[in-house]
């Protein structure tokens, strides 16, 4: 089945290869090379639902606070999830990175995660890796998911993004296909494309306000494992600050 999954996503992911090598983005690359990335960042997200990756843990609104520290090509975080409603929502999670750039336009990602959903007294760990391009058009990137303890599945997540201008607006836009075998779900297969489009808006140095708004369409309408419901179409919208610390 793993064999199977990973032959689904070859051509996806070659295609998302060649559109980064092909199509490099001048101005982003130099533009990177005068920004010096922030040790120690702070973020607050109040967000409408609580998606993970595309399983609905929450249909009403919920905080999402996150501390991250880098150093080198290390990154380690702390992210939470508050949920005010008593949906069982609440989330606390350790998440370590290391990405090395293989040369000026394509990374390498490795992690590690630990989480933990207290309110159902479960705790699972998970192990990813992907390539994600920087300084290029598009942004492609493909990453893949693996659960170790609680939820034993994987999950694959291949994307594109882009900024653009609308007058003198700037504009972030994300779209995402993903593929999800045993990762919440009984079932094998593609499970939603997520379409995303964000407005920051710098406060000050070293501040940044973003509203952004979300659809998930499903692909197929899996049952979600514990949950008593089934995979299916949500919008989200929600409103965060990211502070550089």
């Amino acid at each position: 089945m793993i064999n199977n999954l990973y032959k689904k996503f070859r051509r996806f992911g070659l295609a998302l290869l060649a559109c980064g090598l092909l199509n490099p983005d001048e101005d982003a690359l130099a533009q990177s090379k005068k920004e010096e990335i922030s040790p120690a960042k702070f973020s607050l997200d109040v967000n409408s639902k609580y998606l993970l990756r595309g399983v609905p843990l929450s249909d009403m609104f919920v905080l999402q606070p996150s501390l991250t520290l880098t150093k080198g090509g290390i990154t380690s975080s702390v992210f939470g999830v508050i949920d005010p409603n008593g949906k069982d929502a609440n989330e606390a999670d350790i998440l370590v990175d290391y990405t090395k750039a293989l040369n000026n336009r394509l990374n390498l990602s490795v992690g590690y995660s630990y989480i933990n959903f207290p309110d159902i007294g479960e705790k699972t760990q998970e192990v990813y890796s992907g390539l994600s391009f920087q300084n290029v058009r598009l942004k492609p990137s493909i990453f893949l998911y693996r659960d170790l303890d609680y939820l034993t599945g994987t999950y694959i997540e291949a994307s594109v993004a882009n900024n653009f201008k609308l007058g003198k607006i700037n504009l972030e836009e994300k779209l995402i296909l993903a593929y999800n075998h045993n990762y919440f779900i009984d079932n094998s297969g593609f499970s939603h494309i997520n379409a995303s489009l964000s407005l920051p808006l710098k406060i000050c140095n070293g501040a940044v306000l973003s509203g952004k708004v979300s659809y998930l369409k499903a692909l197929n309408h899996y049952h979600i494992k514990d949950l008593g419901k089934d995979l299916n179409d949500k919008l989200v919208y929600g409103l965060g600050i990211n502070l550089e610390l």
